[in-house]
């Protein structure tokens, strides 16, 4: 390599040293750096009120990211949608199994089998309503299940061999965590199997819907996206992710509202005092907005491609910062304590949702295993299965372990 090839190499890194951290640094904002890791980040304590930001938001001009800077929260706004969800239930305006047709009636009725099926706001919140996500070819969808079940069965083992461990007090432990090292390990490579191999299966990034440029003036409209596909399986009996089924969810919390989806979901922002959660829209002006960034085939930090994001606002189309996620955290976590402490009516300001409401959100749901896989991986792994993929805009999937929990707990809504 000449040496006027390795300067133009070097010349696509912002000169200078890397930023200093912000306060906090020794603590929660310590962070370490690998080969993939997104350009900018934020870090938060949630007890100790502790934010910083790490990295850059603008590579190019060399901007530092900020406690204050505002960036895609990808699938966190589903989050969001949810807990608007749980509040139009709370109030009597959503009856969560009601056909969604009932709200939106220009959502066809559908068939599986030749069988009719229904599909309710209930299947929808907790991914179990058989509308596909990005892929269109169920073959590619079930290889990918069945790849996944194993993947589940190795940590279902693994758990119940950790038990049987736990009981047997006089067992040599240098043995036992041997033992657990090389099934973690097998279990790693499983998980490396499934989602490193870059070129050799699709990403969510390389779907064409990812990239889509239309604007659409409502959530009905971008209904016809999918409206029209066949299910993947019958509605309540597999999980399958799905954004476009929150994208169905929106529309229906606009009809059972009375307002425009994105309206309404404006008006709770404010109401939480999340003033810098806006809508992912290019025209308007963002203060504070990072700039975003994707990896090349070769490894290469290189600037995203235009997306309008109008076609799926509640499952993925919001941006926000740290502070106002913390907010949004803190407010769920307090209407569920709330309601764990007894004579203290009049005493203690009412949370955003009543307790019950909060313990049903989070409540698992049967059928749903892979939210279990997924905490597991988080924990042990340290590379959630459905992260692996989106290592940029779901940068903020990456600011709480409590985020996390939130995200897949608060999609589940138990039956009744």
């Amino acid at each position: 390599m000449s040496r006027g090839s390795r300067r133009r190499r070097r010349s696509c890194r912002p000169p200078g040293p890397s930023p200093e951290p912000r306060s906090g640094a020794g603590t929660c904002c310590s962070a370490s750096r690998t080969k993939w890791a997104p350009p900018a980040s934020w870090s938060a304590c949630l007890w100790m009120g502790e934010r910083c930001g790490l990295g850059y938001a603008d590579v190019e001009n060399r901007v530092t990211c900020k406690p204050e800077t505002v960036m895609r929260i990808a699938s966190i706004s589903k989050c969001l949608t949810m807990a608007a969800v749980a509040k139009l239930w709370e109030e009597g305006k959503l009856d969560l199994d009601a056909p969604v047709q009932k709200y939106v009636p220009e959502f066809p009725e559908k068939v599986y089998e030749g069988e009719k099926v229904t599909i309710t706001t209930r299947l929808l919140a907790s991914h179990l309503s058989g509308i596909r996500h990005y892929e269109k070819d169920l073959a590619k969808v079930k290889e990918e299940k069945e790849k996944s079940n194993k993947a589940l069965k190795l940590t279902q083992d693994l758990t119940k061999s950790n038990q049987e461990k736990e009981l047997k007090e006089k067992q040599n432990k240098a043995t036992e965590k041997t033992e657990f090292a090389k099934v973690k390990s097998e279990h790693e490579g499983e998980v490396k199997g499934q989602n490193t191999k870059l070129g050799k299966r699709h990403k969510e990034f390389e779907y064409e819907e990812y990239y889509l440029k239309e604007k659409f003036e409502s959530v009905i409209d971008s209904l016809k996206i999918f409206k029209n596909d066949p299910l993947f399986f019958k509605p309540g009996s597999q999980f399958l992710y799905s954004t476009h089924g929150f994208t169905l969810l929106s529309a229906v919390v606009e009809r059972a509202s009375g307002h425009k989806f994105t309206d309404y979901m404006l008006k709770m922002f404010r109401e939480l005092d999340m003033q810098s959660t806006v809508l992912d829209d290019n025209e308007l002006m963002i203060y504070n907005r990072a700039r975003y960034y994707v990896y090349n085939k070769k490894g290469r930090l290189v600037n995203a491609p235009y997306v309008n994001n109008s076609y799926k606002w509640a499952g993925g189309g919001f941006l926000s910062s740290v502070g106002d996620l913390l907010k949004f955290g803190n407010a769920l976590l307090y209407s569920y304590q709330v309601g764990q402490f007894k004579n203290t009516v009049n005493k203690l300001l009412p949370g955003y949702l009543e307790a019950d409401t909060v313990t049903m959100m989070w409540t698992p749901v049967s059928n749903t295993e892979m939210l279990i896989l997924d905490r597991w991986l988080f924990s042990h792994v340290h590379r959630p299965v459905l992260d692996a993929h989106k290592p940029l805009l779901t940068t903020a999937r990456r600011l709480l372990h409590v985020f996390l929990a939130l995200k897949w707990l608060a999609l589940s809504l138990k039956p009744t």
